[in-house]
């Protein structure tokens, strides 16, 4: 990896306080390191974008009200919510003519009642982006990274109770990792938040017909 490379894809990294090169080339695995970064943190982004889309929130309030107009009646109807994989059924759905599908219906509604909302995709712009990631992948690379973390930690705690005199450089490491590690919890939520929820009814788009 050249220091060309390196410095493009630390320029992707707003904010972040910058490292002179011949430390960052001392770095194991900077290349890995600064690919999983650049995952997580469009990740992050199209996540905030996703939750704070106030248009794309009204959307799914249309999506949602017209499954529950189709399935009024039914024990399906009156829902609360609704699974995104149904999503596709709008495209899939289609009048007695089978001409107009019920995405059409949905953005003709949305042109006549809410047109703004229809320029919902300029505020996730990361999302295409973060789509092409994998979470399972993310989520099993800082796995690892966590594991190593723990290994670095155990080894500076044994420096100190092992060697029978520790020098300035050795208790200096020990500190840096204990600054380290008081701030991962927080770090971790952050990439990796739990939201919790309870459903109370869920709403299943009725199959294409």
């Amino acid at each position: 990896m050249t220091a060309k490379q390196i410095d493009e894809k630390l320029s992707q990294f707003r904010g972040e306080e910058a490292l002179p090169m011949d430390q960052l080339c001392e770095i194991k695995d900077l290349e890995k390191r600064l690919d999983l970064l650049l995952n997580v943190d469009n990740l992050l982004q199209a996540c905030q974008q996703l939750y704070y889309s106030k248009n794309f929130l009204l959307v799914l309030e249309y999506v949602l009200s017209i499954g529950n107009i189709l399935n009024s009646g039914s024990n399906r109807g009156g829902a609360y919510g609704f699974r995104l994989q149904s999503l596709p059924k709008l495209a899939d759905i289609r009048g007695n003519n089978k001409k107009n599908t019920l995405l059409k219906f949905l953005i003709l509604q949305l042109e006549n009642s809410n047109p703004d909302a229809l320029n919902f995709t300029g505020e996730l712009k990361s999302v295409t982006k973060a789509a092409a990631c994998s979470s399972k992948a993310l989520f099993a690379e800082v796995e690892v990274m966590k594991k190593d973390l723990v290994k670095i930690k155990k080894l500076s705690s044994d420096i100190l109770l092992k060697r029978s005199q520790t020098n300035s450089q050795d208790v200096k490491l020990h500190n840096d990792v204990e600054v380290s590690f008081s701030f991962l919890p927080h770090r971790f939520f952050k990439i990796f938040p739990s939201v919790l929820f309870t459903p109370v009814s869920t709403l299943s788009l009725p199959g294409p017909g």
